[in-house]
């Protein structure tokens, strides 16, 4: 009996974490090819690993980690090294395979915390295989999905660990799983305390369990770092001083509740739920903390629940804002946020004097969803008109480009100064410098702290063949240094309609002069000058799917998400 109960049981596993990637795959199909240009960065490492150039941008460069997903960019050079690396389909299907396993680790997670298990355990899959900002990150070909999967699975390692009586075996599995969550993103690190609090806050404090989990972390992470030393000579990766990690303005802002911090946090939870009910289901969450603490309602594997959702939470507040839309550091955040309501939803609903306890615990979650469905819908709908920029848009607008530049002028060994390299790195000929400092060291220890030394690197020792530069990128000011209008012309220069962002700095395309010196080259740059430089022209082209017209005259949508064009954005 107990072996046919446990069948049926991962039967029933099975169908919802079917049912989930179904959800998952359908809304996945608005995106279509679309991959975010960043992930080919960790594309082309991943593909130079596997080719046997090492942890390089480019073949014969030196080694700079201008990735920031280790753990993501080894399972890729596995599959390249294999022979089955295609683009767009691989990294997809890859990412898809750890949402399946996100799901089955979430509802085994589930089984452990919840009275009605099989019903909370389908509303949190189909909520986060419902939620545009999960599917749309594990769908761009970064690390997200991989980091949730590893992320859950820590949580529910720590349930185990302390739920039954401690070992040494379970808290160095933790262990293992909290390295492994550090070794996927920097701030993965944050983990690492998720199993001691959670051993504090359950009382779980026996020494040889939690020496075992901390010698097991320190082993496999130290050697990570000591890897990383022996190999990029640093401590932290490129992309962190690049773009900076967790700041103490943040950390100010969360802690104090500034209107920063508050509309940040506000922002997380708008993206699990909806607006209107969002403050809602987060003040309800935490009144049924208070409640079932008052009546002594709270175990061991809830509390690690709690603490591993709430170290989630902490991870995205004291993560720099980031431009891109839905919530991109969020991911890890929104299964445990889910899986962490409805378990508490259920709970309550138990200590509640209600007769029929599963119906109204199915007639609470059955309501938010349904009251989520149409902004969720809305939300992927909108996302699918205007993605983030787009790898292919970089293939088509700056590589296939450049290469064309190059051929034209008869450049030898040409380069690119450019800040949107992941199509560059895959598909361009000419030598890669990264403007925005992920894969160029000392632009990224540079850039805007101190734009005179940027502009002295970049036009005294880069010297790049050709040089694009727009927006933000464009406050190195370029134009501030006598070198740049002696040495380069301009091929297109944006104006302020095309570029506000720019603020009056040098913004546009521009070439070395003695590469424009000969009559014949001179004819080609004019060539060149009279083509088109509206980037819109360089988007590659969206089919709407038939869920896409469906969605876009279903009155499921609500009216502010309805009758945009379709389009790719760029900045």
């Amino acid at each position: 009996m107990a072996t046919h109960a446990r069948s049926l049981r991962l039967l029933e596993r099975l169908v919802i974490v079917a049912l989930g990637l179904a959800l998952f795959a359908v809304q996945a199909i608005l995106l279509r090819d679309w991959l975010v240009d960043d992930s080919g960065i960790s594309f082309a490492y991943a593909i130079n690993l596997a080719q046997g150039h090492g942890l390089v941008s480019q073949p014969g460069v030196a080694p700079v980690e201008g990735y920031s997903n280790p753990v993501w960019v080894a399972l890729l050079a596995a599959l390249s090294r294999s022979g089955a690396f295609a683009l767009p389909l691989a990294p997809k299907i890859v990412s898809g395979a750890f949402v399946a396993a996100t799901y089955a680790t979430l509802l085994a997670l589930i089984d452990r915390v919840a009275v009605h298990p099989r019903l909370v355990g389908i509303c949190a899959v189909v909520a986060c295989a419902l939620n545009p900002a999960v599917v749309i990150w594990c769908s761009s070909g970064l690390e997200n999905a991989t980091y949730a999967w590893i992320v859950v699975t820590l949580a529910y390692g720590i349930v185990r660990a302390i739920e039954s009586p401690p070992s040494t075996r379970t808290f160095a599995i933790c262990g293992a799983a909290a390295a492994v969550a550090a070794m996927t993103r920097p701030d993965g690190v944050l983990f690492a305390i998720a199993t001691p609090a959670a051993a504090f806050a359950t009382g779980a404090r026996s020494k040889r369990p939690l020496l075992a989990y901390g010698a097991t972390f320190a082993f496999l992470f130290g050697a990570f770092l000591a890897a990383r030393i022996a190999i990029f000579h640093h401590l932290v990766p490129n992309t962190a001083v690049a773009k900076g990690g967790p700041h103490l303005a943040d950390a100010i802002d969360f802690l104090l509740f500034t209107r920063l911090g508050i509309d940040k946090l506000d922002a997380l939870l708008e993206a699990a739920f909806p607006a209107p009910i969002a403050n809602v289901v987060f003040a309800g969450a935490s009144l049924a903390v208070w409640a079932l603490a008052k009546h002594g309602g709270i175990r061991a594997p809830l509390k690690a629940l709690l603490v591993c959702t709430a170290l989630a939470l902490v991870d995205y507040m004291l993560m720099p804002a980031d431009w891109m839309r839905e919530t991109r550091f969020g991911t890890a955040f929104f299964p445990l946020y889910d899986a962490a309501v409805f378990v508490l939803v259920d709970l309550a609903v138990d200590l509640a004097a209600v007769r029929r306890k599963a119906l109204a615990v199915a007639t609470v979650l059955g309501s938010l969803l349904c009251i989520s469905v149409p902004a969720y819908a809305g939300r992927a709908l909108t996302f699918a008109r205007d993605t983030n920029i787009s790898l292919y848009f970089v293939r088509s607008a700056y590589a296939e480009r450049f290469d064309r530049y190059a051929a034209a002028l008869h450049v030898a060994n040409g380069s690119v100064l450019l800040p949107d390299i992941g199509g560059m790195l895959l598909w361009s000929h000419l030598r890669v410098y990264d403007l925005a400092g992920l894969c160029d060291a000392s632009i990224a220890r540079l850039g805007v702290r101190d734009p005179e030394g940027a502009r002295d690197h970049i036009l005294a020792d880069v010297r790049p063949t050709f040089i694009h530069t727009y927006g933000k990128f464009s406050r190195v000011a370029l134009e501030r240094d006598p070198r740049f209008d002696r040495d380069y012309v301009p091929i297109h220069t944006y104006d302020k309609e095309e570029d506000p962002a720019s603020q009056g700095h040098a913004s546009g395309i521009f070439v070395r002069r003695e590469v424009v010196a000969t009559p014949e080259a001179e004819a080609a740059l004019e060539s060149m000058r009279r083509e088109t430089h509206d980037r819109k022209a360089f988007y590659v082209p969206l089919r709407p799917s038939l869920l896409y017209r469906w969605l876009e005259h279903t009155r499921l949508i609500p009216v502010e998400y309805r009758g945009l064009s379709i389009r790719h954005i760029v900045l």
